[in-house]
C-alpha cells in the first residue's frame, strides 16, 4: 500500500535529472549540478509519499526540443523537403 501525506509537506530537492548527449554522455545543459537546483517541492494532503525528490532539468528539457527542431530542419534541407508548408511548432 502506498503511503499519502496527510498535510502539506515540503520537502527539499534531492536530485536533479539530466539529459545527455549521446556522443559524448555530457551533460545536454552544461551546468554544474549546483546550479540547477529548483526550489523545495511542495506536497499537498492526499499526495502519495515518494522515496526521494527528482525533477527534470528545465534546461535540459529546452535545449532538447530546440536540438530536436534543428535536427528537422536539417533533415528537411537535405531532403529537399518544402519548408513552406511545414507546421509551426508550438
Amino acid at each position: 500500500m502506498t503511503e499519502i501525506y496527510r498535510r502539506r509537506t515540503v520537502r527539499p530537492l534531492q536530485k536533479v535529472i539530466h539529459l545527455k548527449l549521446t556522443d559524448t554522455g555530457q551533460r545536454l545543459c552544461g551546468l554544474e549540478y549546483e546550479a540547477a537546483k529548483p526550489m523545495a517541492t511542495v506536497f499537498h494532503a492526499g499526495d502519495p509519499k515518494v522515496d526521494a525528490v527528482k525533477v527534470s532539468c528545465p534546461v535540459c528539457e529546452a535545449l532538447a526540443v530546440l536540438l530536436n527542431e534543428a535536427h528537422q530542419l536539417a533533415v528537411e534541407d537535405h531532403f529537399g523537403i518544402d519548408n513552406g508548408r511545414r507546421r509551426q511548432a508550438a
